[in-house]
């Protein structure tokens, strides 16, 4: 019991080091920002990454409740409801209120409660949680970047977490950008943390094609969502080759999503056990985004709203 309460104040002392070191450490700094020596505070993991429990606190207009409350940190797309386990402590006692993304994902959660009775917890799709984030910048701020990079190309390559690693041909994919980049005045590379670390050369071949490369920050980062708001805000289009957050995030935010196709390899996944429901999540979102447009379609619509949940769509 000793050594739980020593790990979990020591762990709680570098969380609060690392979160004053980067809080004004913007997106352009992502050496900086990947620092893995960032660590969450023991016991509570799941529910601080991404900061994504601010943003939902501002959602639902009340603080978020640690002790009682719980949120899946990512977007999930499997159907399994033992993959409800898999992301975090869902079924801790205590638990009263579970927030996720959207109708599709709080289905799953639903029949977990059951089938487990846990009929004291309620889940709440609460929608895409960047909507519920504050600007890393001010507004001025902004505008005073927009004018320097003008029409952007926001881009968000396929990537790793924990021990599964991601894989794409980067040239490619880089050649895909050149089709497209005339149409812009900056192209921003928007790479996760992890793969930076794990692939330390990429940011250069990305820069070397003269792109800017950003990122949202470590995910122990309590600020990481509010610079990918601030990047997604920043840009005019957002292209991936991959389907996730971002992918709900920019259509949430009003940004046309251009999903370009190409093979993604993966050395390890722990939920293939589970079900494909990731599998024919890629494949709707590589038929409604595969088309190179600036408009936003209400199929597409449908489809964000289905998995990331309602926003304000005015």
């Amino acid at each position: 019991m000793l050594k739980k309460i020593f790990d979990f104040i020591t762990s709680s002392l570098n969380y609060c080091f690392y979160s004053l070191k980067y809080r004004n450490t913007d997106f352009f700094h992502y050496r900086e920002l990947i620092n893995p020596n960032f660590k969450l505070p023991v016991g509570f993991s799941s529910v601080m990454l991404y900061g994504n429990w601010k943003a939902i606190a501002s959602l639902k207009k009340s603080r978020f409740k640690f002790l009682s409350e719980y949120l899946e940190h990512g977007m999930c797309f499997y159907n399994s409801i033992e993959s409800a386990e898999y992301l975090g402590y869902i079924n801790r006692k205590g638990i009263k209120t579970i927030y996720t993304y959207g109708p599709h994902r709080k289905a799953v959660l639903d029949s977990y409660i059951k089938e487990r009775n846990l009929t004291d917890r309620t889940v709440v799709s609460i929608g895409p949680y960047i909507v519920g984030a504050k600007h890393f910048y001010s507004e001025s701020q902004l505008q005073a970047l927009k004018a320097k990079y003008g029409k952007i190309l926001l881009v968000f390559p396929s990537h790793s977490f924990d021990d599964v690693r991601a894989s794409y041909e980067v040239d490619n994919f880089i050649q895909a950008i050149e089709h497209v980049k005339n149409q812009f005045d900056t192209v921003f590379i928007c790479l996760y943390w992890k793969d930076i670390l794990t692939k330390p050369n990429e940011p250069q071949l990305y820069e070397d094609k003269g792109y800017v490369v950003v990122t949202s920050g470590h995910r122990s980062d309590a600020q990481f969502l509010s610079r990918q708001k601030d990047i997604v805000s920043l840009s005019n289009m957002v292209m991936t080759n991959d389907n996730g957050s971002h992918v709900g995030y920019a259509i949430s935010m009003n940004k046309p999503v251009y999903f370009f196709s190409q093979e993604i390899e993966i050395t390890k996944q722990h939920l293939d056990e589970f079900d494909d429901g990731k599998i024919v999540a890629r494949q709707k979102c590589k038929e409604l985004f595969s088309t190179f447009s600036f408009d936003i379609t209400e199929e597409q619509k449908s489809f964000i709203e289905e998995y990331w949940g309602s926003w304000n769509k005015n």
